[in-house]
């Protein structure tokens, strides 16, 4: 319990010492900024050349110009053809003979889909000849 008294003193009197110096430095900023006015220079007129007030036309100051630079065109290396290996032929070419073999399998089913025809008379009759008890 000591320990945590002394170290919080400790950093309270940094902090206090940190506080006063900056109290310091501000308050000899602020004297520097009183003590030197600034001095507005006056230039001497010259001699032999009388003085005439002359009207400034304000120039007009041109538009800033904006310079865009092309994006530099990324240069894609040249694709080297190549030959495709025998293995990969082969399995691409059976590929594609299996989806045609689905494809033609989901057309003949769904045909005799389409010429199905649902006899009500028949089912019931069926039902009964399967549902009859054995002897």
């Amino acid at each position: 319990m000591e320990n945590i008294f002394i170290v919080l003193a400790i950093i309270g009197s940094v902090v206090y010492k940190i506080y006063t110096s900056y109290k310091e430095e501000m308050e000899k900023a602020a004297k520097r900024r009183q003590s030197v006015p600034p001095v507005p220079r006056s230039v001497p007129p010259q001699q032999g050349v009388p003085e005439t007030s002359r009207r400034h036309t304000p120039v007009p100051t041109p538009p800033p110009v904006v310079s865009s630079k092309p994006m530099p065109v990324k240069k894609v290396p040249p694709v080297v053809p190549y030959e495709v290996p025998k293995e990969v032929k082969k399995v691409q070419q059976a590929r594609v003979e299996r989806d045609k073999k689905r494809i033609q399998q989901e057309t003949e089913h769904q045909s005799v889909v389409e010429n199905f025809q649902f006899d009500l008379r028949q089912a019931v009759i069926q039902s009964a000849i399967l549902e009859r008890p054995y002897k």
